[in-house]
Order: C-alpha cells, then structure tokens, then sequence
C-alpha cells in the first residue's frame, strides 16, 4: 500500500515540471518578440512545492522609456496573461529596465567588482 501512495505522488512530481518545461524559454521569446526586448534573463527556479514555475525575469526594452514601473510590469503580466491565469507560471519576480537604466547598472556593477 505504501508503493501506491508513492506513486501517485512521484506522478504528480513529473507532471509539473512536464508543465513547466520550457517555459523560461518561452517568455524569453516571448518579450523578444513582442516588447522588442534587447536583452531578457529568465530564471526558472521552480521547486516541487507548487504547480507552476517560479520565475525571475529581466526584460530591457526601449518601450519601457518613459513608462513608469508600475505599467511596464503590467505590460509584462499583460504578455504572460495566458501562463498567469492557467498556472503555468505560479510566481513572477521582474525587472523591466530600459536600455540606459540597464546600461548604468551593468558600470554600477562592473566598478563594485
């Protein structure tokens, strides 16, 4: 009885991540193609915990020049809208930069190193 428990368990374990498979890649191409993203990281850091990914994502894009954060993020759960809703994606940390912002930080970084 023991082994019957398990295996739906095991199951379940090989499902979320057959769900979540691909999908840092897919919101990769996804803010490439549709915010024109000059740069885009995403992270999965997903864990068995929960049904879908856990992401980290950075975007830097040109269209987020002169539109302030709250709206550039919206922009991005705007685009990820259909992952959101159907939990392909459970959670969603973000940095949308435009490419001066981005550049800054990357001297920021490079002259703390």
């Amino acid at each position: 009885t023991v082994g019957r428990r398990i295996q739906p368990f095991i199951r379940s374990q090989e499902a979320r991540r057959q769900a979540t498979m691909g999908i840092a890649e897919d919101v990769k191409e996804m803010c490439i193609s549709q915010l024109e993203a000059e740069f885009v990281q995403c992270t999965d850091n997903s864990d068995d915990n929960c049904d879908g990914a856990k992401l980290e994502l950075i975007v830097v894009s040109k269209q987020f020049e002169g539109v302030p954060l709250l709206k550039r993020h919206q922009k991005v759960n705007e685009l990820l809208a259909e992952d959101l809703g159907n939990n392909r994606i459970h959670a969603l940390s973000m940095k949308t930069w435009t490419p001066e912002q981005y550049e800054k930080k990357k001297n920021k970084d490079a002259a703390a190193s």
